[in-house]
């Protein structure tokens, strides 16, 4: 209980990140998506970020923590070598913190989480890792349940949240097949399969589809809880890293962003045009870092330096139309 005064305490505390503006260190997250399409291998993504104090997608982990990822549905083999080729990015100060950091069981194939023996060695390998984010993998091999009665599977993520003590968790789940014509659509949680109750416990869904559009292969969407909603990401796998990556803007849509940043000039400060494409784009300050490096490339802009103070110029005057000549340089 708390009267107003307290509950302003409470709300003048920092938020505790675990994913920065994205994941809370209490919070329970799904990442669904149907067979073969890569929800493994995203929260494998996942684990390794936070585990090394890396980039999840558009977030960034600024502390590392602890994982315990329970792989109930993968070979040991076949688990370990997309570890591997997904940290062959990081550095090695990255690695030396994952090697601390990242606990993998493979040796459970299925667990029960409403039989007591179960649980309780669920609980004992959080007491013996002490982690502070336990990913379920997958969902399915977690209970023996029906998956389409609401009353059973609340109480099975409740208990997989129960059990982890104060860790956060991410269960992984599957989605049920598309309807004939929407293969290429990301449904949201309503793809999710089994009972509205999974969507609803959980603090974050994130959709993972496949598609075959020009646009990304892939499309992940989000409905979340404690966090604004980002739009809707269009995502590249790279076959090397198995990494999943945001697909730069088209050159159009980039321009059309570009012309509201320049307005009446072909100059403008770089943390001015910063702010505007990540206004603009609903992403972080790094993301629209990385999304100007790409107009770069595009030949829309090009960097330029006066003393102190670092400007962009409009490059493809034909794309970003302005109203005023560049100004001269004193």
């Amino acid at each position: 209980m708390a009267n107003y005064n307290q509950l302003m305490q409470h709300a003048a505390q920092p938020n505790n990140w675990l994913i920065e503006d994205l994941m809370l260190h209490s919070d329970q997250l799904m990442i669904a998506a149907a067979p073969k399409a890569g929800k493994s291998l995203m929260a494998i993504q996942l684990a390794i970020a936070v585990a090394s104090g890396g980039d999840f997608l558009r977030w960034k982990v600024t502390n590392p923590a602890k994982v315990l990822y329970l792989n109930l549905e993968i070979g040991e083999a076949p688990f370990a070598k997309r570890v591997q080729m997904q940290a062959a990015q990081l550095s090695l100060q990255e690695m030396t913190v994952l090697n601390n950091n990242l606990e993998v069981i493979s040796d459970l194939r299925t667990i029960d989480i409403e039989a007591p023996d179960d649980y309780n060695k669920v609980q004992q390998l959080v007491v013996l890792h002490k982690p502070q984010l336990v990913i379920f993998d997958v969902l399915a091999r977690c209970h023996s349940k029906n998956e389409n009665d609401n009353s059973t599977m609340k109480f099975v993520l409740q208990q997989l949240r129960k059990v982890v003590g104060t860790a956060a968790t991410v269960v992984v789940h599957h989605s049920r097949k598309a309807p004939q014509g929407m293969e290429d659509a990301n449904l949201g949680p309503s793809s999710m399969r089994g009972a509205s109750a999974v969507h609803g416990e959980v603090d974050l869904a994130i959709t993972l589809t496949k598609r075959s559009a020009k646009d990304g292969k892939f499309s992940v969407r989000f409905s979340a809880r404690n966090i604004n909603e980002p739009d809707e990401m269009f995502m590249d796998r790279d076959p090397a890293t198995l990494l999943l990556a945001e697909v730069a803007p088209p050159i159009a849509k980039l321009a059309e962003v570009m012309q509201g940043g320049f307005q009446m000039s072909r100059r403008a400060k770089v943390k001015d045009i910063q702010a505007h494409v990540a206004k603009e784009f609903g992403v972080g300050e790094r993301q629209a870092r990385r999304i100007l490096e790409g107009a770069i490339r595009d030949g829309l802009i090009s960097p330029q330096r006066e003393g102190t103070e670092h400007f962009y110029d409009v490059k493809n005057t034909s794309l970003i139309q302005c109203f005023d000549p560049m100004p001269k340089a004193a």
